[in-house]
Parts: C-alpha cells; sequence; structure tokens
C-alpha cells in the first residue's frame, strides 16, 4: 500500500546536502548521503518519489561503486526510486507528479491491492511527451526497482 511519505519531502540544494520537511516538524532538517545509507527503510519498503535536479545523477567511486541518492534509498531499503537526470522546470515536475499520482490514485480505488507503478509512469510519461514533445521535458524521469507496490 502506497501511504505518504514517512520522511517528508526532500530537497536538494547545491551544496550537496538534502533538506527534508518532516512530517510532524515544521523546521527543515539536514540530511546528508551518508544519512539516507544508514536510515533502516526495510521495514516499509517505501516508494521514494525524488523530483529534483538530476537525482538520479550517479558519482563512480574509486571500485566504480556508484555513489548517489539513488544507492543510497536502495541501501537504506527502498523498493523504489523515482528520479529525474537532469533539472526540470518546477512547473513539469508538478504536472508529472500529479499525473503520475492521479493514476496511482484510481489505482487504489479500484480496489487493486498491487498499484503497477509502471503503468502509472508510463502513463504520466505519455502525458508529458503529448504537452510536451520536447524530450527534456518527459525524458528526464525515470523509476528503478519493483514496479509494483
Amino acid at each position: 500500500m502506497i501511504t505518504p511519505a514517512v520522511f517528508g519531502t526532500i530537497y536538494v540544494n547545491s551544496a550537496e546536502t538534502y533538506s527534508s520537511n518532516v512530517c510532524s516538524m515544521s523546521a527543515y532538517l539536514t540530511v546528508s548521503i551518508y544519512d539516507i545509507f544508514i536510515m533502516d527503510l526495510s521495514k516499509y519498503k517505501p516508494v521514494i518519489y525524488i523530483i529534483a535536479c538530476d537525482s538520479g545523477s550517479q558519482e563512480v567511486s574509486p571500485g566504480d561503486e556508484p555513489f548517489g541518492l539513488l544507492s543510497a534509498f536502495f541501501c537504506a531499503g527502498a523498493s523504489t526510486v523515482i528520479e529525474t537526470l537532469w533539472p526540470i522546470a518546477s512547473a513539469i515536475g508538478r504536472v508529472f507528479s500529479s499525473r503520475f499520482y492521479e493514476n496511482v490514485q484510481v489505482q487504489m480505488a479500484s480496489g487493486k491491492r498491487v498499484v503497477d507503478l509502471t503503468e502509472a509512469f508510463r502513463e504520466a510519461t505519455l502525458y508529458m511527451k503529448k504537452q510536451r514533445p520536447d524530450p527534456y521535458a518527459w525524458a528526464a524521469f525515470t523509476l528503478n526497482g519493483a514496479g509494483f507496490a
């Protein structure tokens, strides 16, 4: 079952730190990639949805190990991570997010016990492609991990 984010919304800033508005708190917290790596999300296996400036980019460190938000959330126990490969306009991110979550809600309202994230993602991508044919507007979004929740 998909529930609202446990840890709130993560905002990426240019200093390579991440701010999180935790649900029960009104103040912003700074969260590093290391902090995400050591989180234990395995009990919930959450779907992480990060629409931020190239949140899906990975640096390759010595030993050819990728290092970034994607690998951090998977190591922490996330089942699925949705992010962008390059910076996108906020308006584009909002439209994509709305379409994605509308499709998820339709699936949940129909009584499905399992939500097909790939279908919700595909529908949102096709909608964006129809509205803005330029691949820069719709091709930045990626879904990694489990296709179902």
